[in-house]
């Protein structure tokens, strides 16, 4: 009787097994900037679509109102300063009721319709609720435990702001014109008691040429740019963002040199390597839209309309789409 002899099992070699897997590394480096991409475009998405709801809503106040609302109201006429008493609710708050937080809004109605008669500042106790309609999902730094800590602290983060105009805030804060970086107006939609009326926007620059909300960054615990109930510059408010070291969209100057204008007391860390520079020192209230988007940010026109606007568009044109009354013409991206 013969045997049969059994061939001895095969199976991979190290180095078979060593290429097997510097292969898969190879496809997985391969794939992981396509999936970086497509997570990236839905979340630019969401930032819009929520943009786009918080543009509804200031139509809604202004069909109420018969004006867009004010970026903040304020008991003086200019520029309010983070640790007075004289500012009250900003643009966010008073939409409240138009984007489903009617509940929230209640209770401090009083104190918001007081204001600017006085200086009732109860109002400020919604600046600890997290809403959802303020945050862009792109932005690591408003998760809900990285509030502001300044001015009594506890303030929640949030991603968009109104547009105060491409003027220093100190000069068209209520509304005025002011001459500013081209040598025409650039007084915004929003501005410190002052809120424009669709109609007056048709007769300057249009509805359609005029950007209403910009997208603002979070800053660090003590750093109150990224702040939904604040109205500030950086926090919920952008002004002076065409002019000076602020020139466009996550507009950084060569070398590091400060961008924001943003006090020092209640201010913003100097973090220009991570596109957040600030002069501290300086009280022009300057305060750039930025995002954490790749190479650019979203606006929401006052017609409405969402756009994403690049980091390389030309300053003239970043200033003249901000500014209400500049009557240039120049259309949007």
């Amino acid at each position: 009787m013969s045997r049969v002899r059994s061939s001895p099992r095969g199976g991979f070699t190290l180095i078979e097994l060593l290429v097997v897997i510097a292969i898969i590394a190879i496809l997985i480096g391969m794939l992981l900037p396509a999936v970086q991409k497509v997570r990236e475009s839905a979340a630019r998405s969401d930032c819009a679509n929520k943009m786009k709801q918080l543009g509804i809503a200031c139509h809604a106040y202004h069909d109420s109102n018969k004006k867009l609302p004010p970026a903040v109201l304020t008991t003086q006429g200019s520029a309010p300063n983070a640790e007075s008493q004289s500012w009250g609710p900003n643009w966010a708050v008073l939409i409240l009721p138009y984007i489903e937080q009617d509940n929230l809004y209640k209770q401090f109605s009083a104190s918001i319709a007081s204001f600017p008669n006085d200086n009732n500042t109860t109002w400020r106790g919604v600046r600890s609720t997290v809403l959802a309609s303020f945050k862009c999902p792109t932005d690591d730094q408003n998760d809900p435990a990285n509030k502001f800590t300044g001015a009594g602290g506890n303030w929640a983060r949030g991603n968009y702001a109104c547009n105060n105009g491409p003027a220093v805030p100190g000069d068209n804060y209520g509304g005025n014109s002011s001459n500013a970086g081209f040598g025409f107006p650039g007084g915004g939609p929003m501005c410190a008691n002052f809120g424009a009326s669709l109609q007056s926007l048709n007769n300057q620059d249009g509805t359609s040429n005029t950007i209403m909300l910009a997208e603002v960054r979070s800053g660090k615990s003590n750093d109150r740019r990224g702040v939904w109930a604040m109205g500030f510059a950086g926090s919920s408010i952008v002004a002076g963002h065409a002019i000076g070291d602020d020139q466009t969209p996550n507009y950084e100057n060569p070398g590091g040199a400060c961008s924001d204008d943003v006090e020092a007391n209640y201010g913003a860390i100097d973090n220009w390597q991570d596109g957040m520079g600030n002069w501290d020192g300086c009280q022009s209230n300057q305060g750039q839209s930025r995002s954490r988007h790749s190479n650019g940010v979203n606006v929401c026109f006052c017609d409405g309309s969402v756009r994403f606007v690049t980091n390389n568009i030309g300053q003239l044109t970043w200033y003249c789409l901000n500014s209400r009354n500049d009557r240039q013409a120049v259309s949007p991206p």
